[in-house]
């Protein structure tokens, strides 16, 4: 009941930003299938290769919104994202991007926990915060989201994940225990740059909030006018 209570509270979240749940459906089995609109361009990966080699960082800025209204509606309940990466930005067809699966990772993955006993901390390790990683107990946050957002915007701007010269696991969990960051792109925009930099800190209470980072993008007037070839 829980997870279906917290699962309703995401279908009422409403932004042009945010992937919004249509609706649930509930006879596949004991975990319900979510149900939401399809976006033919797909995740923004997809949308790079597919569409266009050419990016602007308002897509980014459309994330960094999206991030701003859930943290702001959902503040005090406990409920992040837990998987920031590309595959979860979807493009529309009008080139809007939109941040999808919201808290569902978490709260599915916390709900199989209760039957399996296993760890509490799921998510796509490349874009993992460090002290996931590397602290016995620590949960999703406000902050641990940033760090990932700060290794999307990597991502995306170099066509390649995150630690990308780390071959396996145990490599990235080194290099994040020697607190290395992740390599930025040549590519980056000074002011993307500088916003990744505070995204990407260790020191977990000084990594920005998700208005903080919208506040220092640049209009969508001024950055439609930017464009970058990637890859």
């Amino acid at each position: 009941q829980r997870l279906r209570r917290e699962i309703y509270i995401w279908k009422r979240l409403v932004h042009p930003n945010v992937h919004q749940l249509c609706g649930l459906y509930e006879t596949l089995g004991p975990l319900p299938a979510l149900v939401s609109e399809w976006h033919e361009r797909g995740d923004i990966k997809q949308y790079l290769d597919t569409w266009t080699r050419l990016l602007t960082p308002v897509q980014i800025l459309d994330v960094a919104q999206g991030l701003e209204y859930c943290e702001s509606i959902l503040h005090g309940r406990e409920i992040v994202h837990g998987d920031i990466k590309g595959a979860n930005v979807l493009i529309s067809n009008d080139g809007v991007a939109r941040l999808s699966d919201f808290g569902f990772s978490v709260l599915l993955a916390n709900y199989s926990q209760s039957l399996t006993q296993t760890s509490n901390i799921h998510g796509t390790y490349r874009w993992m915060a460090p002290e996931l990683v590397l602290e016995e107990g620590a949960r999703h946050s406000y902050a641990s989201d940033i760090w990932a957002f700060g290794c999307l915007i990597i991502e995306v701007y170099s066509g390649q994940v995150p630690y990308h010269t780390r071959r396996n696991h145990l490599q990235v969990v080194t290099a994040l225990a020697r607190s290395e960051p992740p390599p930025l792109p040549s590519a980056l925009p000074a002011f993307l740059m500088a916003i990744v930099l505070e995204c990407c800190t260790f020191v977990v209470e000084e990594r920005p909030a998700a208005s903080y980072i919208v506040a220092c993008i640049p209009p969508k007037a001024v950055l439609s006018r930017i464009s970058f070839m990637v890859r």
